[in-house]
């Protein structure tokens, strides 16, 4: 309802009209379709656009998000899950004195779970502090986007969850301008499964040209299926619930539920572990190139990139050292090669996130995902406001704000240079802010 400090507002887009609201001089537009529900006919097939609407659609309230399956559920309220999720959500400011830049947000959680709509990714202090117009998008996971199906005909496709975030980003290269973003400053930005995604876009050339720069945070690209893999995975998932090529159509009208019950039953007879999933991107005919190397050939060629990761990654999945520390490496070792590849072809800006709270339940080590509420200067999700940790988070943001703006991280105070093979020069976020030459992932920060 609109209230004293909040207004309505309603622009026309491509595919219609759209009611959003105005607050506090920030604009939002939520649960925008991007495609057609994925569901019935168009369970397993490619995204397909949207059709026009008539009239105005309220966009007001966040969309469904998809099925959710693994052992780390979203941290959410009354959440609506379904397969109609492909929606996006867009915040820009009231300010109309340039076409802004934008940034598209790609939610990790494995390829198994999360949304663009969680709290953590709230992307409003991009937009108060930055002019950035800020997109956060859905896309199918687990079974739903990522089985081995095209082999079986029927029109079904790989890699969905892909596909979806491929016509996520269509939508809003044809669209953005309508909400005060240039079209031709688009930065993909994403962490863990949105890091490992942006990789997959960048390795694919007529995708690539989708967006003109690429944030990865704490993405890790060792634990790939090959093709057959994923294939085998699919042939189990079908036995479980009585399908064959000859009757593969049940798989457009089958439960939803025992799909998931079927894969969650999977995941248990191969030991799903914690570094590694039986669903996930795959290369095939659409996604021609393993990312590591379609990038080490210049596939990415031009696109500037910032990456990197946290000190001590692995501690949020095991508290065995041994263990954790093996995690980490593999994450530091992905971004480090991903780093030098693309440093032949475009700008490379590496960082390595080293901050801890002390005796925080999360934040005591510099674990997996703790850049993400200093990225979006959004403390109070994970319970560590101070004012030490504002200004920390103040100047991170404001790093990442000057990439998406002009493709340098550069701040007063802090001077970030780019990264080559043959400096490892690499940003320190600790206490202070700070740039060594580091090529192992537990250099010393002087901490």
């Amino acid at each position: 309802m609109e209230g004293k400090f909040m207004k309505y507002i309603v622009i026309e887009t491509k595919s219609g009209k759209l009611r959003g609201f105005e607050k506090d001089n920030v604009r939002t537009w939520k649960g925008i379709p991007y495609a057609l529900p994925p569901i019935g006919k168009l369970r397993y097939k490619a995204p397909k656009p949207v059709e026009p609407w008539q009239g105005i659609k309220d966009a007001l309230e966040f969309g469904n998000v998809c099925f959710q399956r693994g052992r780390f559920p979203i941290v959410y309220n009354n959440i609506n899950e379904s397969e109609d999720c492909l929606y996006l959500n867009i915040t820009s400011s009231t300010s109309l004195v340039e076409k802004k830049p934008v940034v598209v947000w790609i939610h990790g959680g494995a390829f198994l779970n999360g949304a663009g709509s969680l709290p953590a990714y709230d992307g409003e202090k991009f937009v108060v502090n930055g002019d950035i117009v800020f997109v956060s998008i859905n896309y199918r996971l687990g079974p739903l986007g990522f089985l081995k199906l095209s082999s079986f005909g029927h029109g079904f496709e790989d890699n969905l969850g892909l596909l979806d975030q491929v016509a996520a980003l269509r939508w809003v290269k044809e669209n953005i301008e309508f909400f005060g973003g240039n079209p031709e400053n688009i930065t993909v930005m994403g962490e863990s499964a949105g890091a490992i995604s942006i990789a997959y876009l960048l390795a694919t050339t007529d995708i690539n040209k989708l967006f003109s720069k690429a944030i990865l945070q704490s993405g890790i690209l060792e634990e790939r299926l090959t093709e057959s893999e994923a294939f085998d995975i699919t042939v189990n998932l079908l036995k479980k619930l009585n399908i064959n090529e000859d009757n593969i159509e049940k798989l457009e009208t089958i439960p939803v539920e025992n799909i998931i019950q079927a894969a969650d039953e999977i995941g248990k007879e191969l030991q799903e572990g914690i570094d590694r999933h039986i669903f996930y991107p795959f290369t095939n005919s659409k996604l021609r190139k393993e990312p590591k190397k379609a990038i080490e050939e210049g596939m990415a060629k031009g696109i500037p990139i910032l990456i990197g990761t946290n000190r001590d990654e692995g501690w949020l999945f095991t508290k065995d050292k041994a263990q954790a520390e093996r995690i980490t490496e593999s994450f530091w070792k992905d971004s480090a090669q991903l780093a030098k590849s693309q440093s032949k072809f475009a700008p490379v800006f590496k960082y390595r996130f080293d901050y801890t709270v002390t005796d925080h339940y999360f934040a005591s080590k510099a674990v997996h995902g703790l850049e993400i509420p200093f990225v979006f200067n959004n403390l109070k999700v994970f319970q560590i406001e101070s004012e030490k940790n504002r200004l920390l988070a103040d100047k991170i943001q404001k790093l990442w704000i000057s990439f998406i703006r002009y493709g340098t991280p550069q701040i007063e105070g802090v001077k970030w240079p780019e990264y080559e093979a043959s400096n490892y020069l690499t940003a320190i976020f600790d206490n202070e802010i700070k740039v060594l030459s580091i090529s192992e992932p537990y250099a010393s920060s002087n901490k």
